[in-house]
This record gives C-alpha cells, structure tokens and sequence, in this order.
C-alpha cells in the first residue's frame, strides 16, 4: 500500500488542506449536510431528486442518498444523540465553507400558527 498511487495523492490533498489552514488560520471542522425534500407524487419526487442531485453536483459536492442508514441518521439527529452519529458520515472542511451550507430550520412561512419551533442544534 506505501507504493499506491491513490495513497501519494491523498497525501498531496492532504498536505495542501493542511498549509492552506496553517497560511490563513483557518479553523478546520468535521461537517454533515442533510438535503430533504418530498412530494406525495411518485413522478415529482424522482424530478425533485434529480434537481437537488444537479444543484450539489454544480457546486462539486458529491450527493450521496441515504437508504440503508437512515434509521442510524434519524436517531443521531435527536437533541443529546449526536455521540451517536458515524463519524463516516462527515467530512472536514473549513468553518467558513461549512457556514455556508449551514441553514436554521424554521416553521413554514404558509403556516397560521403564530409559533414556531427552531430544530437545530
């Protein structure tokens, strides 16, 4: 394995995420993103799934749909249950990037009800 060639590039990404840190002081942090979207018709969904799998593509992301984890995912995503997460479900990246895709969970605009609950952590 000392002699792979994928071993000699991980290296090189490796160390260029690691002197790009050290020239800007940048802050490294492990990160998770979650997209979910749904629609009660079978055909919307494939479309709306086909988007959201464009749109991340476009900005190099890597979309990865979840289908035998999920239930492992649902109870990491319970408030005190983040021990539980895998660890190879995140990824490190730079605190600014990862703000970038962070966004607060909120009550829909659409919805009467004056009150609302926040779910994120």
């Amino acid at each position: 394995s000392r002699y792979s060639r994928s071993n000699s590039i991980n290296r090189e990404w490796i160390d260029q995420y690691l002197n790009e840190a050290h020239s800007y002081g940048l802050t490294s942090v492990r990160a998770h993103f979650n997209v979910m979207a749904w629609s009660d018709d079978t055909e919307e969904l494939k479309h709306i799934k086909n988007d959201v799998g464009s749109q991340l593509a476009s900005m190099e992301c890597v979309p990865r749909h979840n289908t035998i984890d999920c239930p492992t995912l649902y109870w990491a995503a319970m408030p005190g249950n983040a021990a539980d997460f895998p660890a190879e479900e995140s990824f490190h990246t730079f605190i600014e990037q990862a703000v970038c895709l962070f966004t607060e969970e909120t009550n829909y605009r659409s919805s009467l009800s004056p009150f609302g609950i926040k779910m994120v952590d």
